[in-house]
């Protein structure tokens, strides 16, 4: 069985874009998804943001997991 999680995914800005007023930016607009726990939840969302931008920074990047209900 599993858990429904609430997933986003938001890139951080470098420090010289953060500098320039850049802030953060949605990757993986918040969703819902079906997760043994909240781990394997924020590996799906890692899964789901290179799958949106291939180029995407790893280190660059914050996953929000929450468990809704």
């Amino acid at each position: 069985m599993g858990t429904i999680f609430l997933i986003a995914v938001l890139e951080l800005p470098t420090e010289a874009q953060r500098i320039e007023g850049k802030r953060k930016s949605i990757v993986v607009a918040p969703q819902f998804i079906l997760a043994d726990d909240a781990r394997s939840a924020s590996n799906k969302a890692t899964l789901l943001a290179a799958k949106e931008n291939a180029n995407l920074d790893p280190d660059r990047i914050e996953v929000l997991v929450t468990n809704p209900f």
